[in-house]
């Protein structure tokens, strides 16, 4: 087995070990965790697949620092994040970590610029600064004539592409994607696929899916698939060097 700071030298992104989380207590507990493994090489495209309640987005949170775990180890980039105070959680989040939600999660009253802007102007970069990199950052992600649309005059695809500048706008090391196309069509979920690999591979961004939508497998690198709590097994789509 790999220690945590050996596996920053071997290239791992992201490397836990025995990681478990419950809920409740007594009768009412629930095992979401129950030892969980896993380690993702820099600038690969991971998928966490497996039915609903199986704890993927549970693993997910713990390692994105949103949620704590019982026990177990994450060293991600190198870093112990378990042992992160509040305050270093939140900038965590804001330096290595871009999110994509299912429900693309944009400000209604915010125009398509603006929502891309958000975590630069979070980080305090100057207003015109930030709207600068937004409309750049939207036309990389096809939406450079939709910068003035507000959600509400925008497709599902065209939301979840202003969810994907935004998760790339500063240049996280990891973006990390919960159930990416589960409110898209089918075509249209696959064009987002090939934007989230395409502008990864680009930048050598590490990417980590959630889904139990298997249209999207073939995206991957590898797939790690879960039931009740573990990872049942790994599957290689695709041998690249990481090296």
């Amino acid at each position: 087995m790999i220690t945590g700071k050996d596996a920053s030298v071997a290239g791992f992104a992201v490397h836990c070990r025995n990681i478990t989380k419950t809920y409740g207590k007594g009768s009412a507990k629930v095992h979401a965790l129950r030892g969980v493994d896993l380690d993702i090489r820099k600038g690969e495209m991971m998928i966490i697949a497996g039915p609903s309640g199986c704890g993927k987005t549970t693993f997910v949170s713990i390692i994105s620092t949103l949620l704590e775990p019982d026990s177990g180890t994450c060293r991600v980039f190198g870093r112990d994040v378990f042992h992160f105070s509040k305050e270093q959680k939140i900038l965590y989040r804001r330096q290595t970590i871009g999110f994509v939600f299912q429900a693309f999660n944009l400000l209604p009253a915010l125009t398509a610029q603006e929502n891309a802007a958000l975590p630069l102007l979070i980080k305090g970069v100057e207003r015109k600064k930030a709207m600068r990199l937004a409309a750049e950052t939207l036309r990389d992600v096809g939406l450079s004539v939709r910068h003035n649309a507000l959600p509400s005059q925008m497709s599902g695809g065209e939301k979840q592409r202003v969810a994907v500048a935004r998760a790339l706008i500063h240049n996280p090391r990891l973006v990390v994607c919960d159930e990416p196309t589960s409110n898209l069509d089918h075509v249209t979920g696959q064009k987002i696929m090939e934007l989230l690999q395409g502008l990864a591979r680009t930048h050598g961004t590490t990417l980590l899916v959630v889904t139990h939508d298997n249209r999207i497998y073939n995206y991957a690198d590898r797939i790690a698939h879960m039931d009740d709590g573990r990872i049942m097994d790994i599957e290689i789509i695709k041998s690249r060097d990481f090296s």
